[in-house]
């Protein structure tokens, strides 16, 4: 958590690199857009949110930009 969260003096996250070191993670609900079919926007947005380190849809995403710039700006 960042300071200013209400629980960043009691809560914590552990990362043991070598434990996780081949883990893949398991998404729980409806299907992934898919890049070769429906809305390329949903596309980009959701491999953004999941790929690229954020904390408000700014860090994703400015107000000049859709989805699909954005995507094509990220280096994955």
């Amino acid at each position: 958590f960042i300071p200013s969260h209400s629980q960043y003096n009691t809560h914590y996250i552990h990362y043991n690199p070598e434990k996780f070191k081949f883990r893949v993670p398991n998404f729980i609900g409806g299907l992934l857009p898919r890049v070769d079919q429906g809305n390329r926007g949903l596309y980009c947005m959701a491999m953004l949110t999941i790929f690229k380190p954020w904390r408000q849809v700014g860090d994703l995403i400015n107000v000049q930009q859709n989805w699909e710039s954005s995507f094509n700006q990220y280096s994955f």
